[in-house]
């Protein structure tokens, strides 16, 4: 739990989400609607959650989160309505209780659309703990090899942001939280997952299916209580992380809500630039162009902004009593 009065750090990130790319009548939609629950990041695709939602007679919508590893009730699942899922495991929990979603990645990986990287050399060694970690406020930097602490408790929604510049500025990243070894992935820099032998370690499934998501061949998880570990294990498994893309996070996110054009366009834009290099890398030949501008059109034309699936959610909720609120 986060200290008295902040936020953890992974969960405050959908706030600086859905505030960065939908316009700001939207956002107000979707976070003050009397009926549906918008969960736009996270692990919170469980039983318990989605009984704490349906406990509060709201509807879930859940836009690119991850499963924890547990059983899924088809009743409750079959009661919500999934818009793209975090990884691959997650598709495969979803699909054994009749739901077939798309696996997109975490929609943290976005985040450069939003916090320029930090400019500079990249100096320090980052570590930052999982919130409910009970030791996390006794760790001393130098005993993990690491230059300094980032804390996951958050007060506000600057001192995220500065959070998020930190880790994008860093030469290496030691996580505990796992939304910080998200962000680093994000904007290039090292990374490594953060436990000691037989102390804390958060939901382990969630790792797996995260890095499910952007490793080929996949990597399995595994976790160190040093920075020398963790930049070996990075170092020997980086050639199977592939770029983050950006389209199919937005596409999901475009389902409930306009999104800003800009953030649209430069998504478009990075995606293409990122499909490009791989075929220059693939093949021996270099694209004109007019080719990169084909796939620019190519791929604005997978992004949805005025969706359909305003009337899938409705259908859904209608179908379980939820008429009172028209998204």
């Amino acid at each position: 739990m986060p200290d008295e009065g902040g936020h953890n750090f992974g969960d405050y990130l959908m706030q600086l989400i859905g505030e960065g790319i939908y316009l700001p009548v939207e956002w107000s939609r979707l976070q003050n609607s009397s009926c549906c629950k918008y969960v736009l990041l996270g692990s919170f695709i469980c039983d318990h959650n989605l009984n704490l939602v349906a406990e509060q007679n709201k509807y879930p919508v859940i836009v690119g989160c991850g499963y924890r590893g547990e059983v899924l009730s088809p009743r409750l699942v079959s009661q919500s309505s999934v818009l793209g899922c975090r990884g691959k495991h997650s598709q495969v929990a979803l699909a054994e209780v009749g739901v077939n979603t798309d696996w997109v990645g975490d929609p943290a990986v976005i985040l450069p659309l939003l916090i320029k990287k930090r400019r500079g050399k990249a100096r320090d060694l980052v570590f930052m703990p999982h919130i409910n970690d009970p030791l996390r406020l006794q760790i001393k930097p130098t005993d993990i090899g690491c230059d300094r602490i980032l804390q996951p408790s958050i007060q506000d929604m600057a001192q995220l942001k500065e959070a998020v510049r930190e880790i994008s500025g860093a030469s290496f990243v030691l996580a505990g939280s796992m939304h910080a070894a998200i962000i680093a992935y994000a904007y290039g820099v090292p990374f490594a997952f953060y436990a000691t032998e037989g102390g804390y370690r958060d939901c382990p499934p969630k790792w797996a299916d995260w890095l499910s998501s952007i490793s080929s061949p996949y990597v399995t998880p595994a976790f160190f209580s040093d920075a020398a570990g963790g930049m070996n294990w990075y170092q020997q498994n980086m050639k199977s992380f592939h770029p983050p893309k950006y389209v199919p996070i937005l596409k999901q996110y475009a389902a409930i809500g306009k999104l800003r054009r800009n953030i649209v366009w430069r998504a478009i834009l990075h995606d293409a630039w990122q499909m490009y290099k791989g075929l220059v890398q693939a093949v021996p030949m270099v694209f004109s162009a007019p080719a990169a501008s084909q796939k620019v059109r190519a791929l604005s034309g997978s992004v949805i902004l005025n969706s359909n699936s305003e009337q899938l959610i409705s259908r859904d909720r209608s179908r379980i009593g939820y008429t009172s609120d028209r998204l």
